[in-house]
């Protein structure tokens, strides 16, 4: 058990730069605690990047986005329903809230079980986007993955 433990996740990845749009949204577990260090959560962590051309990727530019166990749950919930709206904004308690914040946001696709995926930063007047479309095929991975994450994270 211990050994299981200590191996560190793949990371999940979905490439959407074949025609030199879209981007790649690449999901890794960082899961809680290890023997020996701080007890803290885990959480699954996001990186995006737009395509910089056919098959190629502008991972100077990508987008981190943190999710813990509430968002998660909010993804679950909207894989379910059609869609949800995440919104971090790092300054919401003082006086620059909205100022930069990221929204990871998920739309329904007109074919059933199809999806568009957003990620988005705002930093001032600096925007960063990123989408990608998932098929039924990728949605069901990613919710089989992010269900299993949720004890992981948790550590139980």
């Amino acid at each position: 058990m211990e050994q299981q433990e200590s191996r560190r996740p793949l990371t999940y990845r979905i490439y959407k730069g074949m025609g030199g749009k879209q981007g790649c949204f690449q999901f890794t577990l960082s899961p809680a605690y290890r023997p020996g260090a701080r007890k803290e959560e885990g959480a699954v962590f996001i990186e995006a990047a737009p395509t910089i051309g056919q098959n190629k990727y502008d991972w100077d530019n990508k987008i981190i986005f943190a999710l813990g166990v509430n968002d998660i749950g909010t993804i679950l919930t909207g894989f379910r329903t059609g869609g949800f709206s995440i919104y971090h904004d790092p300054d919401a308690q003082t006086e620059q809230r909205n100022t930069r914040g990221k929204r990871l946001e998920l739309e329904a696709g007109q074919q059933p079980g199809t999806f568009f995926l957003r990620l988005s930063e705002k930093s001032g007047d600096n925007v960063k986007k990123v989408n990608i479309s998932l098929q039924p095929s990728e949605a069901r991975i990613l919710v089989t993955l992010l269900e299993a994450a949720i004890p992981r994270i948790l550590a139980w």
